[in-house]
């Protein structure tokens, strides 16, 4: 149990590192003394997309009986 929550931790850190990076990427855009590729901009944007799917994510799950009809115990 603790060692889920230190890697959710940890990709919550990583995520945040990677969103800090695209803005800071995105504020540079600003500066024309700047040179910054494209190519730089997307494997940021897919690091952070593979990251965030990575995500441990909550499931609820219900479980409804079926109903037992006399045709269905016929079959």
């Amino acid at each position: 149990m603790e060692k889920k929550k230190d890697e959710k931790q940890e990709s919550k850190s990583s995520l945040n590192t990677i969103d800090e990076a695209i803005n800071a990427f995105f504020e540079d855009l600003k500066n024309k003394d700047k040179k910054l590729s494209v190519s730089d901009a997307i494997r940021l944007l897919e690091l952070r997309k593979q990251l965030a799917s990575e995500q441990v994510r909550e499931v609820k799950v219900t479980w409804v009986e079926s109903s037992k009809s006399p045709s269905a115990n016929s079959r």
